[in-house]
């Protein structure tokens, strides 16, 4: 007896993931990917008319586009799958025994949701009646107000992070990375870590939380805000940083507490 407990202690001292460490998180699964899918469904609603006005002319009316809640989460699950290759059933999902994956799927989740706001930033800045008139509501709002209430919801934190590039850092301050975010970002920015081994992030046991962070990319749609020419200002009044497609911009990061 005193032998395999001597065994367990070495084997959680050297495995910072393994099921000693796992198992708290591993039992919430079904509530935390469940109040993931709420959350990214509730904010989408609260800013169809209200806040944002996604789907809000100036005028009041609604605008003539497919911006409804379903239809934006729908076009989630396309980008999810294409993240994860993974079909997007919650019941299946919620069956998720293994904490890197459940944190790979709360996650993925909020990249696809910045994926999909951002390929329908036009849509969501035009007016039917007049023109431009820009909401706001981009890929870094979502993820912010989707974090806080994922937070409220289970008391799990997820937030956005970068290290920046030619000079300009987080836009935000509370975006700044921790020591293990630095880290880790450092390690997505290498030379030697190549998109598809980064894809599914890293995971770390540090103190009592479960740690996990996974890479963003820069698609297209994301070089009106961050491309170039670097230090122009952009129509959301942010400065460029001249980043090009497919260069890391940052990663999405979730702390989940183990007690």
């Amino acid at each position: 007896m005193i032998k395999i407990s001597v065994l367990c202690v070495l084997i959680g001292m050297l495995c910072p993931t393994n099921l000693f460490a796992i198992n708290p998180v591993t039992a919430n699964a079904p509530q935390y990917i469940q109040a993931i899918n709420d959350s990214i469904l509730e904010i989408l609603t609260e800013n169809q008319s209200a806040g944002y006005k996604i789907n809000v002319n100036s005028d009041g009316s609604v605008k003539d586009n497919n911006l409804r809640p379903n239809a934006l989460f729908d076009a989630i699950k396309v980008e999810f799958k294409d993240i994860t290759s993974w079909d997007y059933d919650l019941e299946e999902l919620k069956k998720t025994t293994l904490a890197k994956n459940i944190t790979h799927i709360m996650v993925s989740l909020v990249v696809a949701g910045r994926r999909v706001v951002a390929r329908h930033q036009d849509a969501i800045n035009k007016d039917d009646q007049q023109g431009f008139v820009p909401r706001k509501f981009i890929p870094a709002v979502f993820g912010r107000l989707t974090g806080e209430r994922l937070h409220e919801k289970v008391g799990v934190s997820i937030k956005q992070t970068t290290l920046g590039k030619n000079g300009f850092k987080a836009r935000n301050e509370y975006n700044h990375p921790d020591d293990f975010e630095h880290d880790t970002l450092s390690r997505f920015e290498s030379k030697g870590w190549q998109i598809g081994d980064a894809e599914r992030g890293v995971a770390k046991r540090i103190g009592d939380n479960f740690r996990y962070v996974k890479p963003i990319y820069i698609q297209p749609a994301c070089l009106k805000c961050h491309g170039d020419p670097i230090g122009e200002t952009s129509v959301y009044g942010h400065k460029k940083e001249g980043y090009k497609v497919g260069e890391v911009r940052g990663g999405i990061s979730i702390v989940v507490p183990l007690n």
